[in-house]
């Protein structure tokens, strides 16, 4: 039994190893200011995290954006910085004079760290979030459509995350918002009501989802080196639980020579279960001589 839970608990460490390191994701570099406050900026696991550095003070011009991008991401050899096309509600925000957090979440627009002036329209969907839009023939503005979207990521049970206008009818007036709904809880969102026009889940482009695939390939072609890793631990486990079952079920046979019948010369090999016997020698009971 021993042996079995050695190569269980090495298995299963390798596996545990291996699927949190696969299931990590990169993230969108960003960065996000507001003046009075310490900046924040997106890291691997896609949160936002508070820059307690001392240059991390709101900056405006895009020289300044594209240095403290190149102080937070170090390799990601930024070259530019772009607008992120949805406003984001970001909270926690650490108040440079006072040093306490903001509870309450703020509309920021944050900025995207482009290297080499590469850069992709895309949202950034984080993890139990979904992308949706709503669109009437309407002609609101972007107080409006931010309402409505509020109100119909409430419906399932969930948060803005971020926001955009789109379609846009007039100055300052659109006829449609697309916005990130996150969960509030582990469940998840839950559309309860079904309202008609409410939010819709906004299709994926194929190209998005081609892209997806090749990306997942990528990491799986990054991660052979881990994959051998479980293996050889499993291996390695497997070889130690041989060793511990041979040394807890070894019997104690023992090679002993005994004469044989015939010739005084020639002997005869023959092997003994001492252990067997031991434990019979054990149980057996004593035999005493019968007195006269």
């Amino acid at each position: 039994m021993a042996a079995v839970r050695v190569i269980f608990a090495l298995s299963f460490a390798g596996c545990a190893i291996f699927a949190a390191d696969a299931s990590a994701k990169s993230s969108l570099p960003m960065v996000a200011f507001y003046c009075g406050y310490r900046n924040q900026f997106m890291n691997e696991e896609g949160l936002w995290q508070t820059d307690n550095s001392t240059y991390s003070r709101c900056v405006g011009k895009d020289n300044d954006i594209v240095k403290y991008c190149q102080q937070v991401y170090p390799y990601g050899h930024v070259t530019s910085t772009v607008k992120y096309q949805q406003v984001v509600a970001i909270g926690n925000w650490l108040n440079i004079t006072s040093n306490k957090f903001l509870s309450a979440k703020r509309l920021i627009t944050p900025y995207i760290c482009l290297s080499n002036g590469h850069h992709e329209e895309h949202v950034l969907v984080p993890r139990n979030c979904q992308l949706f839009e709503v669109s009437k023939e309407l002609c609101r503005d972007d107080q409006h459509w931010l309402s409505e979207a509020q109100a119909n990521c409430q419906k399932l049970h969930g948060t803005i995350y971020s926001h955009q206008t789109i379609n846009p009818c007039s100055s300052g007036h659109f006829k449609g918002a697309s916005y990130v709904c996150c969960a509030k809880d582990s469940k998840g969102l839950r559309d309860t009501d079904h309202p008609e026009n409410s939010a819709t889940p906004h299709p994926e482009p194929e190209d998005t989802k081609f892209q997806k695939v090749c990306k997942s390939i990528l990491e799986l072609i990054s991660d052979y080196w881990k994959f051998m890793v479980l293996v050889l631990a499993i291996v390695i486990g497997v070889g130690i639980g041989y060793l511990a079952l041979r040394c807890e079920r070894r019997d104690g046979f023992e090679q002993v020579a005994k004469e044989g019948s015939e010739s005084t010369e020639d002997l005869v090999f023959e092997y003994r279960n001492t252990a067997y016997e031991s434990e019979r020698n054990k149980t057996r009971k004593p035999t005493y001589p019968a007195q006269v």
